[in-house]
């Protein structure tokens, strides 16, 4: 196995363990995992796409259907752990 797929495998499984993890805190009405986990993907997505998010929670706790934007690029996202496509309806 060379380097760059050893690398690619390790964070697949990483981004497996932690959806598996959210899932479960879920299940059993614990929610601290997924409040955490705004802040990493807003990093995430910061250092992958050179974008400029900022959790809006942070400035107004639990915003309407938003939780990260990027005012400079105008973009707004939700991050959520429920699978139905309710939640996640473009407006």
């Amino acid at each position: 196995m060379n380097k760059r797929e050893l690398i690619l495998k390790t964070i697949s499984n990483e981004f497996s363990r932690w959806q598996i993890s959210i899932e479960n805190l879920s299940s059993l009405n614990l929610y601290d995992a997924n409040i955490f986990s705004e802040k990493s993907i807003c990093d995430i997505l910061n250092a992958i796409f050179d974008y400029q998010f900022m959790n809006i929670n942070s400035v107004i706790k639990n915003y309407p259907a938003i939780d990260l934007v990027d005012k400079e690029n105008r973009i707004a996202i939700q991050i959520t752990s429920t699978k139905s496509k309710k939640k996640s309806k473009i407006l």
